[in-house]
């Protein structure tokens, strides 16, 4: 007993059969904080939580010690001061000689910080087994130990195939071996190596980790292992390279722009088609997104001939020729593009087959990728703008579709130049048609309504359609206007005139009709007579026009159309020193509407039209339409009265 008292690792005292402290030593002093006086005496359950003795656990505990002999648990126990300790119980039942119980012996040990220390090992592996980082721990040798779920859902292989091998097994074949040797020299010279790797999974995709591989160490300061943590940022790495090539793209975008809205500056001091596709030319080639830039038309057999270019040294492209043949479009973007009217883009010409014929010309001019624009106005495309880059897949979706934009832009240059050229043109060329197409509205309504038309100028509006003007006759215009009103081609049509089955009806037209038809190709409309379910069409056109295309063209809108005569006429001259001066002092808008107002009988009396009334129709304010009636009379007036010019 004497022994038992001395002890001070644990709490070793005796109770009697009911539970009563008999017997107390220091080292239950020391554990509990009772001395021996205090607790002497009292019922051992006051070592015990609420809790446990609200459910009378301390005696159930001396029920299984008598039942069993003795009896083990581990619980939480109270001191004498209200804290709390984790606590091992061995509670012995000790019996007399005939088998009567004398009573229990009790030890108790304090395993609080063992506890904890075990808690905060579980938390630990938790923390491991649930980490979404790729975790595993290898020994001085370097051979992985343990791995936990997130390695094999990252990497691919099981806990089974990877313990047991070298953390080398998952290196990417371009691994050096210089990299393995910094990271060993590094932690086991007890540092932590951190850096990027390169691995490869298991289905032979490689990945991207930032990696940590630190020494653990023991309580003598020796490395006993190591664990690395791997983090995967394939994704991250991705979006970077993202990140990286937008920057490219934005800066690329920018230069293409700043080279484009330059180009709309020169485009707008083009006086004819020669000179704007040259300006285009140079500018581009000039600027930082293009190496060279050229030019092309339709020429003779369908063949596409270069005849404007900058950048590039003339015999490079002397000896080009491409035609719009069905055998040549697949290995020709020029050729496409002009008959789809849409850019067409080849990203790679060294590595694309299908341009093979052009793999010895890129490298000789330097360029790897190349797209072609073609020049459109409405339906017509008057040319192919090819434009050639010394970078693969330099032409993403974005710039194709700036690039159809500046084909239009151009093609709208091209447009207007050559309706001036025709202009002032002394001798055009007149083509006549005859067209029985019902889908041609005017065709459409004569026949339905058994009546005739005569449409004179068309005139464009600020909104893109054409304003024109239709005598009637045999059937009231407010029927016309009635039916021409359910027709998806015309946006509005009006009564100006009517006098019983006569009169004049203005008209805005901005779907299919030959008229447009015509007009897109840079035709001239100067007489249309419908009568009964036909149409006879004269239209003008410059001497250099292109008039196979212009008939095709038509032809392919409207089927049900005959070309009856091509004839090169001299404009006529009744006054030409008037005529040629009125060209001169009259801007073009002042000419359409002039033209537009007498034609809408602005100028009768009394008026069939109001100013504000034709300014609606042309897209304009009044004050607009005033200043332009006013200046234009006056300058007609003045040439007429004096033949001088008229001030403003």
């Amino acid at each position: 007993m004497s022994f038992t008292k001395s002890v001070e690792q644990y709490a070793i005292f005796q109770l009697d059969p009911d539970g009563t402290v008999v017997s107390w030593n220091r080292g239950a002093q020391n554990l509990k904080g009772y001395r021996e006086t205090d607790i002497v005496g009292e019922h051992f359950s006051v070592f015990y939580p609420e809790a446990a003795r609200a459910v009378n656990w301390p005696d159930r505990e001396l029920e299984l010690a008598v039942e069993n002999g003795s009896f083990e648990d581990e619980g939480w126990r109270v001191r004498n001061d209200g804290t709390r300790f984790w606590a091992h119980v061995n509670i012995t039942a000790r019996f007399d000689d005939e088998g009567s119980l004398k009573g229990f012996t009790k030890v108790t040990r304090d395993l609080t910080e063992r506890r904890e220390h075990e808690l905060h090992l579980r938390a630990f592996r938790k923390a491991i087994e649930q980490s979404r980082h790729s975790i595993y721990f290898t020994n001085r040798d370097g051979t992985i130990e343990y791995v936990n779920p997130a390695f094999e859902v990252i990497t691919g292989y099981t806990a089974e195939e990877a313990i047991g091998e070298d953390p080398r097994f998952l290196k990417a074949d371009d691994t050096t071996a210089d990299f393995y040797r910094d990271l060993q020299r590094t932690i086991h010279g007890g540092d932590v190596w951190i850096g990027e790797v390169v691995n490869r999974r298991k289905s032979g995709e490689t990945y991207t980790v930032h990696q940590t591989t630190a020494p653990i160490k023991n309580a003598e300061n020796s490395i006993e292992r190591f664990v690395t943590i791997n983090t995967d940022v394939s994704e991250r790495k991705e979006r970077e390279r993202t990140l990286r090539r937008q920057r490219n793209e934005l800066e690329r975008h920018h230069q293409i722009t700043e080279s484009l809205r330059s180009l709309n500056r020169v485009l707008t001091r083009a006086s004819t088609r020669n000179e704007a596709e040259q300006l285009v030319c140079d500018r581009l080639a000039s600027s930082e997104a293009y190496r060279f830039a050229w030019i092309a038309n339709n020429g003779p057999g369908n063949e596409i001939v270069p005849h404007t270019w900058a950048g590039i040294e003339d015999e490079r492209l002397s000896d080009v020729t491409i035609t719009t043949d069905d055998s040549d479009l697949e290995h020709s973007p020029a050729g496409r593009a002009l008959q789809s009217g849409t850019v067409h883009a080849v990203q790679d010409i060294l590595s694309d087959p299908t341009y093979e014929r052009w793999h010895e010309r890129a490298v000789q001019c330097g360029y790897r990728s190349s797209a072609a624009v073609p020049l459109v106005y409405r339906d017509t495309v008057y040319g192919v703008l090819v434009l050639c880059s010394s970078r693969q897949f330099a032409f993403d979706e974005h710039e194709q579709l700036l690039l159809q934009e500046v084909g239009e832009r151009i093609g709208h240059t091209i447009h207007a130049a050559e309706n001036q050229r025709l202009l002032h043109a002394d001798t055009v060329v007149e083509l006549e048609f005859r067209c029985t197409d019902p889908n041609a509205v005017f065709v459409d309504v004569s026949e339905r309504l058994d009546c005739s038309l005569s449409i004179s100028k068309l005139t464009p509006t600020a909104d893109g359609a054409f304003v024109s003007y239709l005598e009637v006759t045999d059937t009231p215009p407010t029927s016309v206007c009635e039916h021409l009103g359910r027709n998806p081609s015309i946006d509005d049509a009006r009564v100006l005139r009517e006098q019983g089955s006569s009169g004049t009806i203005e008209c805005l037209l901005s779907g299919n009709s030959p008229l447009l038809t015509l007009t897109e190709y840079g035709a001239t409309i100067r007489t249309v007579e419908v009568e009964r379910g036909g149409a006879t069409l004269v239209a003008e056109v410059a001497p250099e026009a292109d008039t196979r295309g212009i008939i095709e063209g038509l032809r392919r809108e409207f089927p049900a159309t005959e070309f009856r005569s091509k004839q090169s006429t001299d404009r006529s001259r009744g006054n030409v020193g008037t005529a040629e001066n009125l060209d001169d002092r009259l801007t073009d808008r002042q000419w359409e509407i002039l033209e537009v107002a007498y034609h809408a009988g602005y100028f009768n009396s009394p008026r069939d039209v109001t100013g504000e009334e034709l300014a609606a129709t042309l897209g304009i304010s009044s004050a607009t339409f005033y200043q332009h009636i006013r200046k234009g009379t006056r300058k007609v007036l003045a040439e007429l009265v004096t033949g001088s010019d008229a001030s403003p």
